[in-house]
């Protein structure tokens, strides 16, 4: 190889790892976005719809059974009650491999885990 080939796929090849890099920190940016928007929001209502992975209008101790049973088998779950009465569940962790999900609940009542709230009133009973 002449040396002005040699520069060249030595920089094509710091050039494919620069943009590995960064898309991998993309994407670790918006798992990490996506896992900790209970924390930035006040309702539920915020979310921005492409995040959603679905929704329900009351999440109750049998939506948190199924969601263990299928799509959250494996990864935990957090369940995040919004001031307004609406929560925010999602299941993954940002440096895991799976996908993280999230779901939002215009109201919640999981008596074994002490939540019980309504969108109506927006406090926890």
């Amino acid at each position: 190889m002449e040396p002005k080939t040699a520069t060249k796929w030595r920089l094509a090849k710091w050039t494919v790892a620069l943009l590995a890099l960064l898309l991998l920190g993309i994407a670790i940016g918006y798992r990490t976005v996506k896992h900790s928007l209970p924390q930035w929001l006040d309702s539920a209502g915020d979310v921005p719809a492409f995040m959603i992975d679905g929704s329900y209008g009351k999440f109750v101790d049998a939506d948190m059974l199924a969601l263990r049973k299928g799509a959250c088998s494996h990864d935990p779950i957090e369940v995040s009650p919004m001031a307004d009465g609406s929560a925010i569940v999602t299941c993954g962790f940002p440096i895991l491999l799976g996908p993280i999900r999230l779901f939002v609940a215009s109201a919640v009542d999981i008596p074994v885990l002490g939540i019980r709230q309504s969108a109506a009133t927006g406090a926890s009973r």
